[in-house]
């Protein structure tokens, strides 16, 4: 993987520039992988467990529920999480190209507040480290103070410090540590999160070049309907990655072709 160099030293805006054009074709390369999502929350002494099952249709990712509020779907729920399920595969199968492409720059708008952090950032070298024994750059990114957010979601830069790991042969991030160091909303100030709360990402290597979510882990306080305030202590953990080998592959232009099969060992 090329390495962006200035001065025979590691250009760090231009390796985050890089890291972050490497996020973005990962997602799109993930849209066709299946996998298991299980979310855990506590608060108050109280433990909430949701699994979901992730699953590529016509090359667009489906939450199917498992296990919600610390239970296993069974009976009724089960049957319309089914049922649920089987009404939105017929849905994709009968999608015409333009349709699928529509879908794809939904998703795609979702997403489009990464682009922006390479402008919203300066990013510093702060040295050499390793994630899961693999050598990775560190980078410490402090908000710009003549950012312009295009977004609501790109508005929270402003409120957030990073720190990067990027992975030396990839170019992807192993780890990502963010830091609220001023009042961020979220949902149309519905709920807003604190300072001093900590976001950890982290990435796993699930076939060559192909980097997908580990886990994402959040600490903090937020205010509820900017009423009740609430701890925040919540894991996402992802796996069980393997590739769809039936749901066609969707692509920028609307049309569909079948993945190969690949399996995480």
């Amino acid at each position: 993987m090329f390495v962006p160099v200035l001065f025979g030293q590691v250009d760090a805006i231009a390796l985050l520039r890089q890291s972050v054009e490497n996020y973005d074709r990962d997602w799109r390369a993930g849209l066709n992988w299946a996998f298991t999502e299980t979310d855990i929350s506590q608060s108050g002494g109280d433990k909430d467990v949701s699994i979901t099952e992730v699953i590529p249709i016509a090359g667009a990712p489906y939450d199917r529920v498992i296990e919600k509020n610390s239970r296993k779907l069974t009976g009724d729920d089960a049957r319309r999480e089914q049922e649920k399920f089987e009404k939105t595969c017929r849905e994709r199968e009968k999608q015409t190209p333009a349709e699928r492409a529509a879908l794809m720059r939904k998703m795609e708008t979702q997403r489009a507040f990464a682009h922006d952090v390479p402008l919203a950032y300066d990013a510093k070298l702060l040295g050499e480290d390793t994630v899961d024994g693999r050598p990775a750059w560190v980078l410490e990114l402090t908000p710009r103070a003549d950012y312009q957010p295009s977004s609501m979601k790109t508005a929270m830069f402003r409120h957030i410090s990073a720190k990067l790991w990027i992975d030396k042969q990839d170019v992807r991030w192993a780890k990502a540590q963010a830091h609220v160091i001023d009042t961020i909303s979220i949902g149309w100030v519905m709920a807003r999160i604190g300072p001093g709360a900590d976001i950890t990402f982290e990435q796993t290597r699930v076939s060559d070049g192909l980097w997908l979510p580990k886990k994402i882990c959040i600490q903090g306080v937020a205010k509820i309907f900017l009423v009740h305030d609430k701890d925040l202590n919540e894991t996402i953990t992802f796996s069980g990655f393997h590739q769809g080998d039936q749901a066609p592959v969707l692509t920028a232009q609307g049309g569909a072709s079948k993945p190969p099969v690949e399996t995480l060992r």
